[in-house]
């Protein structure tokens, strides 16, 4: 995957960021409650006893629709090859 590119569209659809320390909204949407959910279950699954980027990538796999199901795909990434190579570094 090119990550310039990928970074290039995530930027144009969501913008960048300032560079600041983000505050955070005293309650998330239900999408992101699931993402953090997902990712919550993905380390428990696997012996972790903190949520990295990893397994926040996990949850949000599991997620089919969406911005990131429609970044992933016009990409041309296959959602369980990914998931298997995210899979393979959460192990190291």
């Amino acid at each position: 995957m090119d990550l310039p590119a990928l970074r290039n569209e995530i930027e144009a659809v969501r913008g960048q960021g300032s560079g600041q320390k983000p505050t955070w909204p005293k309650s998330y949407t239900p999408r992101f409650n699931r993402i953090l959910e997902a990712a919550k279950e993905e380390a428990d699954i696997h012996g972790d006893p903190h949520v990295d980027t990893g397994h926040l990538f996990l949850g949000l796999l599991r997620e089919r629709d969406g911005l990131p199901a429609s970044i992933l795909q016009k990409f041309h990434v296959d959602p369980e090859q990914a998931r298997l190579a995210a899979l393979a570094e959460i192990k190291h």
